[in-house]
């Protein structure tokens, strides 16, 4: 095995750099990341259509963004230790 330059790699031999699976994960992650923040976003720009065509109130359709964060803030702390714990392993 081809030894790797010292400064591509941790103090415990582990290298930095990534795999082929890694990189193509995190590729897709970050474009699936770009859909759904927009798509998040896009209730700002046509609540008002949505509801019309929905027969909703507006706010019943802008509660729905204010749950998702209210979800996401409440889940994050606890999926935050999860992830550190991933990254860690890698």
């Amino acid at each position: 095995m081809p030894r790797r330059p010292e400064n591509m790699c941790l103090a415990d031999g582990r290298s930095l750099i990534p795999r082929p699976v890694l990189v193509r994960t995190l590729i897709v992650l970050a474009l699936t990341q770009l859909i759904g923040w927009g798509s998040v976003g896009l209730v700002a720009i046509v609540g008002r259509q949505m509801a019309d065509d929905l027969r909703m109130d507006v706010a019943a359709v802008f509660a729905g963004n204010t749950i998702l964060y209210l979800v996401m803030g409440l889940c994050a702390p606890l999926l935050a230790k999860t992830f550190q714990g991933s990254v860690h392993a890698w």
